[in-house]
């Protein structure tokens, strides 16, 4: 089956945040303790631009999603019900189905399901219940009996959430990660299984979501050493797919996934241990700033502790760094590389230059340079010029948000380029960076870097 809403979307920059909105947690009063969902729904207004604060966006938001709320609570059953069924899919046969958390029908959906959640009792189980029958009744003359042999995932994860019961779908990752040595970052398995309390097989779709370079039906919620949940990454390039419908029968029944990496979903900015949950949906939802507002499926936490790589630092090797530093060009553009600098780099950054050497010194030099970064003396270029190689050096702080498309040829620019074990290609070269408030914003994380090399890399 192929994704039909697809679309290009502009790379890199000026990239609006999405952002669902919180619920005022009524509904997640009746979430059962074993179960590992969250049930609101998103708001409405899903973009933020990327220079409004993110807490007024979300202030707007939770205003937006209290209303909504508040208008549903004020109905009768009659009315809830009719609310409901005035959000069946167009065809038959997806019974309550909307694949795009994007989908105008999506939010106005799970904001009924939510109050009915809120509301519970068994006269709301038993009319969910009926709504999985007709969903299971025979499809239309020409579709597959696909419909017949399962039981839709999200009417049965309300029912089970009305019956007080565990979610029927669970998110395992077997064998987690524990360690990792930056720049590297680690590679897992995910499955999902059927774990219905009544054993029952459910139907779910699959795929259709990994156009965009990642799997956009799943999601990492990461919280960093100093217990900040951190932000999902903007989506580069088009969203969509060929997917399809699969049935989960219970007991050995499951789906795998192969090598999922957590920076195709959030960037982590720096050292020490995370903590990592892998979430699922059957919508999208990888492209949202949060997952409150969207039935899910989570994991069990997992920890991986990111480390720093040995750091041979000495005295003339920080003195060399002072002075390369001292050289660095004026001017644009600023040159940012992704991936490891090498003889495949030299045509485009030649190693004879400053910034050739500081690349050739890799881990060696981040010591001075984070100290340098934030120096509120420096001049915007150099701050730049600093972020851009720090960035080049870890893979960390990415630094492209900070750039915006512009033609103006006097603009200080960026390059980036791209860089494998034997080639390198341009990605882009037509971006400014903006203003030094935002630069110093960016510095400021760097700033947390400082006692951490202070003990991997003491001077000798």
């Amino acid at each position: 089956m192929m994704d039909t809403r697809m679309g290009w979307v502009g790379i890199f920059v000026a990239v609006a945040l999405t952002l669902q909105v919180p619920s005022p947690g009524a509904a997640a009063e009746q979430a059962p303790p074993a179960t590992k969902t969250e049930a609101v729904s998103p708001a409405s207004d899903r973009k933020a631009d990327q220079k409004q604060p993110v807490e007024e966006s979300k202030a707007k938001a939770i205003a937006e999603r209290h209303t909504v709320l508040q208008r549903l609570a004020s109905m009768d059953d009659k009315a809830l019900k009719a609310a409901l069924e005035s959000h069946r899919s167009s065809e038959p046969f997806l019974e309550f189905y909307s694949p795009f958390v994007g989908d105008p029908s999506y939010a106005p959906l799970d904001d009924c399901f939510n109050e009915i959640l809120r509301r519970g009792g068994p006269q709301w189980a038993a009319y969910i219940e009926d709504r999985i029958r007709e969903a299971m009744t025979p499809p239309p003359e020409g579709f597959k009996d696909w419909t017949s042999r399962g039981s839709p995932l999200k009417l049965l994860t309300v029912l089970r959430r009305l019956q007080r019961s565990p979610d029927p779908l669970a998110v395992k990752v077997p064998n987690p990660p524990t360690t990792c040595t930056l720049p590297e970052m680690p590679e897992f398995d995910v499955r999902l299984e059927n774990t219905d309390i009544l054993k029952l097989p459910i139907r779910l779709f699959l795929g259709g979501d990994d156009r965009s370079g990642r799997r956009t039906r799943f999601s990492m919620e990461v919280t960093d050493p100093d217990g900040r949940i951190l932000p999902i990454l903007p989506r580069w390039g088009a969203d969509g797919g060929i997917g399809h419908f699969t049935v989960l029968n219970q007991g050995g029944s499951e789906v795998g996934y192969r090598k999922m990496l957590i920076t195709k979903y959030v960037e982590i900015r720096k050292p020490g241990r995370h903590t990592i949950r892998v979430l699922f949906s059957d919508a999208h939802i990888a492209d949202l700033a949060s997952t409150e507002g969207v039935i899910v499926y989570r994991s069990d936490p997992f920890v991986v502790d990111f480390q720093l790589p040995p750091i041979q630092r000495t005295l003339d090797t920080d003195k060399a760094v002072r002075e390369l530093l001292l050289k660095l060009p004026e001017d644009g553009p600023i040159l940012i590389l992704g991936g490891r600098y090498g003889p495949q780099a030299y045509k485009a950054i030649p190693p004879e230059t400053p910034v050739g050497r500081i690349l050739a010194l890799g881990w060696q030099a981040v010591p001075e340079m984070v100290d340098e970064v934030s120096d509120p003396l420096i001049t915007p270029v150099k701050r730049a010029w600093l972020l851009g190689l720090l960035f080049s050096v870890t893979e960390r702080n990415y630094p492209t948000n900070l750039c915006i498309f512009s033609p103006d040829t006097s603009a200080l620019k960026c390059k980036f380029w791209k860089t494998t074990s034997d080639w390198i290609s341009e990605a882009y070269s037509q971006y400014q960076m903006q203003n030094d408030d935002d630069l110093k914003a960016l510095a400021a994380r760097w700033a947390e870097w400082k006692p951490l090399l202070k003990q991997a890399a003491a001077p000798r």
